[in-house]
């Protein structure tokens, strides 16, 4: 059973039955990669600043508009980080399967990695992450 599944999942990753073999767009893979790492140091640059501009909300500097433009732009990061590594781990499958080295241990290995960042994620479903509308905004909290 476990056979069949992965034979239809290398099937779809490398469009068997339909004709035409995988293309490999090596540049675009290596710019995932850099635009991964870009947006993990945004997103602790913007963590900062939510943070910043709560305590500026606490000693009366900063507007609660501006902490949630803060968090907005926080979660417009963390959104296009998610993205970026899901397509990050979607073009190393293909390239895997494309080279014909796609095997169950790599799709093993990729539900481990979801499992894991899952659990660890603070923003996961089923997180208690109250949304900024429902946050006391005059006290710092932490950082999402």
């Amino acid at each position: 059973m476990k056979s069949n599944g992965l034979s239809r999942v290398i099937g779809w990753f490398t469009g068997a039955g339909a004709g035409h073999l995988p293309t490999l767009d090596l540049p675009a893979s290596m710019s995932r990669l850099n635009q991964v790492a870009a947006l993990e140091v945004a997103y602790g640059s913007n963590s900062l600043a939510v943070a910043a501009s709560r305590r500026g909300l606490a000693v009366g500097l900063r507007l609660k508009l501006d902490v949630l433009v803060a968090e907005q732009q926080l979660f417009r990061v963390r959104r296009d980080l998610v993205k970026a590594r899901a397509d990050s781990i979607l073009a190393g499958l293909k390239l895997n399967a494309a080279v014909g080295s796609l095997g169950e241990a790599d799709l093993e290995g990729v539900n481990a990695l979801l499992v894991t960042s899952a659990s660890t994620d603070a923003l996961a479903p089923g997180a208690s992450n109250p949304s900024p509308s429902t946050q006391n905004l005059s006290t710092p909290g932490p950082v999402p």
